[in-house]
């Protein structure tokens, strides 16, 4: 059968509609990417039925799309994460009054905390496709070949790479829990946390209510921290609403989460970084 290369104007053209959330901004090299992946996936795929073809096509921009998408999000909750902590290190700071032992310790442990958080958004700055956690699961590859809207080739790319972004997101995002565990356990853990206290409150007891609330924003939609997410992706292809949300949602207040009297205990997640 004779085959005709899916554009990235056609796909750019079919985004919009297949974009599953508007509040999710989209990459600015999606769509030449994803006429891309398809036409590699359809050279490769056998030259009969076309299902098959299509089917290939589908699995091929699921495969392209997804690490740039769950990189994003990874990189996305991190600064999410970043900004709750080093917000309540700087709250916390600005409540002691001298620069006296304990305060001048106290002083020091909130400066780590800062540091460490600044350090987690360092290490994702710029990072690229990471292997293994970045694998879509199957579920990503049957969503996008499902949808039934689609009847050309070029709105079936479409609709693959909308899912396969917005999937990959969700996921990357849900990294931020590993990503507070890191920044807050090595200062819990530490001596001088085990014997000072903010406000009268332990620092132990005062981290651990700040690593539950942290880690509480990998459970959150992304599209409730537009700025973060806007940022990752660059200049939109299609309208976005995210410019518009100027209500995103501030990640849990520290101050409003009872203490769980230690990391993770009795959390749905397994335990580790």
């Amino acid at each position: 059968m004779t085959r005709r290369p899916v554009t990235r104007d056609a796909v750019a053209a079919h985004l919009g509609y297949y974009w599953a959330d508007a509040s999710w901004p989209v990459p600015s090299n999606l769509a030449a990417l994803t006429a891309i992946a398809w036409n590699e996936g359809w050279n490769e795929a056998p030259v009969s039925p076309a299902d098959d073809r299509q089917l290939v096509g589908v699995d091929f921009v699921v495969k392209a799309v997804f690490p740039l998408g769950f990189a994003s999000g990874k990189r996305a909750g991190v600064l999410a994460v970043d900004g709750h902590i080093t917000a309540a290190a700087r709250e916390a700071i600005g409540r002691l009054s001298d620069e006296n032992d304990p305060g001048r310790v106290v002083r020091g442990l909130l400066d780590q905390l800062t540091a460490a958080a600044h350090d987690e958004v360092r290490r994702h700055d710029g990072a690229s496709v990471e292997e293994g956690s970045s694998r879509p699961l199957g579920r990503t590859f049957e969503a996008a070949a499902s949808d039934n809207r689609a009847r050309t080739n070029a709105q079936r790319a479409a609709a693959a790479a909308s899912v396969a972004w917005t999937h990959a997101v969700k996921d990357g995002w849900g990294q931020a829990y590993w990503t507070a565990n890191r920044i807050i356990i090595p200062v819990r853990d530490s001596k001088l946390a085990a014997t000072n206290a903010i406000d009268g409150t332990p620092v132990v007891d005062w981290l651990d209510d700040l690593a539950e609330a942290a880690r509480a924003i990998a459970d959150e939609r992304p599209g409730q921290h537009p700025a973060q997410l806007a940022r990752l992706a660059g200049p939109a292809e299609t309208s976005s609403t995210a410019s518009d949300d100027h209500a995103a949602r501030e990640a849990p207040s520290a101050a409003k989460n009872h203490h769980n009297n230690g990391l993770d205990k009795g959390d749905r997640r397994p335990r580790g970084m």
